[in-house]
């Protein structure tokens, strides 16, 4: 059972690989030349677009009478949604601090040299991206 599973997830993401090391190539030879970041990103969007009709995903139009989803969340689970809403504002504002005011406040009125902090922060953000899919 594991032994499938893995073999399905590689077989699954195996494409997106391909076509990551391929993008920058591809964005280049279909999309203008001018803004390399430009043309890699509308590269990428081609190519998740065209996943998602893979997947069979449609979106419906909207209609007058639908519900709206985030109406429709606080009133079946107020109280997951209000965990959830602090969560992500308590993770909002210490991102800020941690990654962009402390920073800032070390290089202007600390003695840490601003390419230090840079290195800091960098270290920082890349501990940070590892750890969060392991917050749950």
């Amino acid at each position: 059972m594991l032994g499938a599973g893995v073999g399905g997830n590689l077989l699954e993401w195996y494409d997106f690989g391909i076509y990551g090391l391929l993008a920058p190539g591809l964005a280049g030879a279909f999309f203008p030349a001018e803004d390399r970041i430009a043309a890699l990103i509308a590269a990428c969007g081609y190519f998740l677009r065209r996943r998602l009709r893979e997947t069979g995903y449609q979106p419906l139009p909207a209609r007058a009478n639908d519900p709206i989803p985030l109406k429709q969340a606080f009133t079946l689970a107020p109280g997951a949604m209000i965990c959830a809403v602090l969560f992500t504002s308590g993770y909002g504002i210490v991102n800020y601090l941690t990654m962009v005011f402390l920073p800032v406040y070390a290089s202007e009125f600390g003695t840490v040299a601003e390419s230090r902090v840079l290195q800091i922060n960098t270290a920082a953000q890349a501990v940070a991206l590892l750890l969060v899919p392991f917050a749950g």
